[in-house]
């Protein structure tokens, strides 16, 4: 039981109780007079996984409440906060009209005379895939969820039930219903627009005031009269006046406050519901004609990240609110001046920071992000929409309303873009974007809409009203990105390739306007040592989805690092997750730093802001929201408003052949214009050892990115490490004005007496055959005369889709018996007969693909001869070795003799979130062995990383 505080205050509904109805009896059996015997406390706010783990369905709740006296022009209103998914209530055994659904819904208790304690249930559906009360989870604004059939990482989990408090407040029977505030920063006028309900039972004459201030008094002020009829909402308008107003932005967040006062009948309320203290701001936020953002008049580069608002599951709602405060301040730390709440609502709260801190909020609703296809979609969409407006548009921080993300054509696409007239007319005001990735492919509709208008306009990428739609967009789509749009995802491999990288430095040369990149970026693994250990420390409940999902994954990856002995490289499990999140900052400097020299792109978003969805995505950790280790220092350098973007041909270069550094201008105001002088040194471990000199030119009109030319590194610099530093007398920057390339020289292919090839790639086999001529391409198509010829036990390199038919295999399996080694170069999936032959030879294993992208894994090397002239074992650096990056792992039927390289990934978005295998092995038959690898060795002719290894391979091998 609760009891209340008085009869004009508000009381917190505690001591649930809680039952499942899987059955759905609990109507017919009358619950909602008494709850069953099976009814089990719980905790609200909080999942009711906590008391049914891994349940969805129908719910019921009971509470008792002890309800005040009614005061005089006072009505109880019984408030739920939040609601997984949907609720109906019954008061003292009735049945309340209307259903709660997702963010806070009220009931008006208009016959609650108080003074006594009422009994209330609440009947909670939690959708699942099978349809209850006409309702399945895909089509609800569900933010990305899925209950344990489909629960991964990438994913968020299906929890329903009581998320928010419940309380019973008392409002006046003449209540201000709802205020918009709508400041013009071109003539300081605030236009005031109150609705004014009346549930009195007759008709009331009202006086609504208004004022404006700031700290130093009262600025303007306003007031009306209005007659409200009975159970009548009526609007009053105001007109404020600021003389002069300073302009809101990220670097001064300039508040106003605007006070509104509700009097009836001459009297003044006392009572909070009668009085609204809200904060404004005067700025202007819009696409300009060259397709920039512009805030307030001056062009904007947009710096944004996305989050879901994800906290672990079951914290206090105190606690839990000061992790989503803390978000938003790493946010403004690290030099972002955009949050972008994806799929998910920003809590009032974070709004009011925002608006205090100066960041800006691209706000989406829980229905942006749509997995079904039921028409009932449209509906769930206008309704969470309808929440969103009315709710948020009076923060001057909210600048976007994002309609979708990664949706593609058909029923939700086409009445999103329909709904632009609907909701201009609960806000002109703002810039609205239409889909964030533009998978439609439809380039006829643009992906905007300026303040005011009610149109998408077509100044992004190739989108015209006069283009054709695709008849098939979803092919288009690879790795998240969809050509020629103005609004684009990039999802690349990592670590990219070439083709990879320069497509983030021309993306937008598809089409005459610029391109917003409202999505990339490149994670790490989930941190499982730390985010176990600090879900435990904050007493979540270990059955919940997300702790339960990382428990397993650590207990998978401690048997893996205890059966690959891997403290031989790494000091304690932990090391692993600590090494990935400190090349993750590395990474994220440099890719933001290519994209920043690309001068088609306006603005992007980073993936993601933190671990949420027990993933390795973000900035920061989840459970304890610690910043990842070098990441302030690699966003502060890479989202400076002015820095160089050093882009080097390669990262790792080779001796002898051409490389160059690209020299590009990023800036986000205008720089003097002019002829200027840049210098550039390369420095090794003793000093400089090279400087050069790049005379340039910065036009009058520039963009985001301004390129001034490119530097030839000489062919003759010797091996080792070098840094880059920029510098310019007449264009001071002091971010980005160091990169770290690698050279080595070439190494060639070691003479291997007898080597036999087959079914290797044509770049193999010239380096082969440039290291001994010896070898040629196809020089033995017939193994088996070439494995008699050649007498005596060697070497036999194979590729991964070697035809290898029956006499082949048994000659091979003979030689292999007798001494000779084969080893197999798994680029890709094995052919029948190399898969045949390791099943013969009793090494059987597989090839099995792996897609590293904004979800990856690391590869660890261990002690082994191949890598005894590397500097250092533990995990790669791409940097060095991105050449070898493997796309696929061998899964092994039989325990290796020998191990060399592995790979381990942790929060991945496959079942299970954890995946694992060998990269380099080799397995002892008879006299002889076989030895593979899913290294990559496609460019060996011109990687100096493949060349190495491969040598390494073949002589450890012979």
């Amino acid at each position: 039981m609760t009891v209340g505080r008085a009869g004009t205050g508000t009381t917190a509904v505690g001591g649930w109780t809680i039952a499942a109805d899987p059955d759905d009896t609990g109507v017919a059996e009358r619950w909602f007079e008494t709850p069953p015997a099976t009814a089990v406390p719980i905790a609200v706010p909080g999942p009711l996984q906590a008391a049914f783990p891994g349940q969805h369905g129908l719910f019921w709740y009971w509470a008792t409440v002890a309800v005040p006296p009614r005061a005089d022009g006072y009505v109880p209103v019984l408030v739920l906060d939040a609601v997984g998914h949907q609720a109906h209530v019954w008061w003292d055994g009735e049945r309340l009209p209307g259903v709660a659904i997702g963010p806070r819904t009220e009931f008006r208790l208009a016959g609650e005379s108080g003074g006594r304690t009422v009994p209330v249930a609440i009947r909670v559906l939690n959708p699942t895939g099978r349809r209850i009360d006409g309702v399945v989870l895909a089509d609800t604004a569900s933010s990305n969820a899925s209950d344990e059939d489909a629960y991964q990482p990438g994913r968020m989990y299906n929890y329903g039930g009581l998320l928010g408090p419940v309380r019973l407040v008392h409002r006046p029977l003449v209540d201000i219903a709802d205020v918009l505030v709508d400041p013009d920063p071109s003539s300081g006028s605030v236009r005031v627009q109150v609705e004014v309900r009346n549930d009195t039972g007759g008709p009331v004459t009202a006086r609504c005031s208004a004022v404006v201030g700031e700290r130093d008094g009262v600025l303007d002020r306003s007031s009306g009269l209005v007659d409200v009829g009975p159970g009548a909402v009526v609007t009053v308008g105001l007109d404020l006046q600021v003389p002069d107003p300073e302009p809101w932005s990220p670097d001064r967040p300039r508040l106003y406050d605007v006070r509104v006062r509700l009097a009836a009948d001459g009297a003044r309320i006392v009572h909070p519901g009668a009085e609204r203290l809200l904060r404004t701001g005067f700025r202007s936020f819009r696409i300009d004609d060259r397709g920039r953002f512009e805030l307030n008049g001056q062009p904007l580069f947009v710096r944004s990240t996305h989050t879901g608002n994800h906290v672990p599951p079951g914290l206090p709602p105190e606690r839990a609110a000061a992790l989503l405060r803390q978000d938003l301040l790493h946010a403004k730390a690290v030099g972002l001046n955009m949050v972008r709440f994806i799929a998910s609502l920003a809590t009032p709260e974070q709004l009011d920071l925002c608006d205090e801190i100066g960041l800006l909020v691209y706000a989406e609703s829980r229905a942006s992000w749509p997995h079904g296809t039921d028409p009932v979609l449209r509906e769930v969409f206008d309704r969470e929409w309808d929440t969103v407006l009315r709710r948020d548009r009076n923060h001057p921080c909210v600048v976007v309303w994002g309609l979708l993300n990664e949706t593609r054509d058909g029923t939700v696409f086409r009445h999103a873009a329909g709904s632009l007239p609907a909701l201009r007319g609960l806000d002109p005001t703002r810039l609205v974007l239409l889909g964030s990735g533009r998978w439609d492919g439809d380039l006829s509709v643009g992906s905007y809409s300026n303040p005011g208008g009610t149109n998408w306009e077509t100044g992004w990428g190739a989108e015209d009203v006069a283009a054709e739609r695709p008849s098939d967009p979803s092919a288009e789509i690879r790795g998240g990105y969809v050509p020629r749009v103005g609004d684009r995802h990039y999802y690349p491999r990592v670590p990219h390739d070439r083709s990879e990288a320069d497509l983030l430095r021309t993306m937008g040369q598809d089409g005459p306007g610029p391109v917003f990149l409202s999505e990339y970026g490149v994670g790490s693994l989930l941190h499982l040592e730390l985010e176990d250990a600090e879900l435990r420390e904050l007493g979540i409940d270990p059955r919940l989805a997300e702790p339960a999902l990382i428990a397993d994954m650590r207990r998978r990856y401690h048997e893996d690092f205890e059966r690959w002995e891997l403290d031989r490289v790494l000091a304690s499990p932990r090391d692993l997750f600590d090494e990935s999140q400190r090349l993750s900052a590395r990474w994220r400097n440099q890719s933001i730093g290519l994209l920043r020299a690309n001068p088609r792109i306006v603005g992007h978003n980073v993936t993601g802001m933190l671990d949420h969805a027990v993933s390795g995505e973000g900035l920061w950790t989840f459970a304890g929201r610690h910043l990842k280790p070098g990441m302030v220092d690699a966003l502060r350098d890479a989202l400076a408003p002015v820095r160089w973007c050093l882009v080097p041909s390669a990262w790792h270069q080779i001796v002898g052949a051409p490389a160059h550094i690209d020299v590009v201008l990023a800036t986000e105001r205008p720089q003097p214009a002019g002829q200027h002088r840049v210098g550039l040194t390369l420095s090794g471990p003793r000093g400089p050892v090279h400087r050069t000199w790049l005379e340039c030119a910065v036009p009058p009109e520039q963009a985001f990115a301004v390129p001034l030319g490119r530097v030839d590194i000489p062919v003759d610099l010797p091996a080792g490490s070098y840094t880059v530093v920029a510098d310019c007398a007449t264009l001071p920057v002091p971010a980005g004005r160091t990169v770290t390339i690698h050279r080595s020289n070439p190494c060639p292919a070691p003479r291997i007496p007898g080597l036999i090839t087959a079914g290797l790639d044509a770049g193999v086999e010239s380096w082969l055959h440039a290291g001994d001529p010896d070898v040629r391409p196809s020089a033995h198509p017939d193994l088996p005369r070439a494995l008699v010829e050649r007498q005596r036990p060697g070497l036999v390199l194979l590729g991964h889709d070697a035809a290898l038919p029956a006499p082949d295999r048994a000659r091979l399996l003979d030689a292999v018996r007798s001494g000779s080694r084969v080893v197999v170069l798994a680029q890709g999936s094995l052919s029948a007969g190399v898969t045949a032959l390791l099943a013969d030879l009793g090494t059987p294993w597989t090839y099995e693909p792996v897609h590293d992208w904004l979800y990856h894994g690391e590869v660890v090397t261990l002690p082994h001869p191949v890598f005894d002239r590397e500097e250092r074992l533990g995990v790669l650096d791409w940097n060095r070795y991105e050449e070898l990056a493997p796309r696929g792992l061998l899964r092994a039927a039989a325990t290796p003799d020998e191990r060399a390289a592995v790979y381990l990934a942790a929060g991945m978005p496959v079942p299970g979130g954890y995946r694992s295998g060998e990269i380099l092995a080799g397995w002892a038959v008879g006299a002889g062995s076989v030895l593979a690898t899913t290294f990559r060795f496609d460019r060996v002719g011109s990687a100096p990383a493949q060349q190495r290894l491969l040598a390494a391979l073949l002589r450890h091998a012979a």
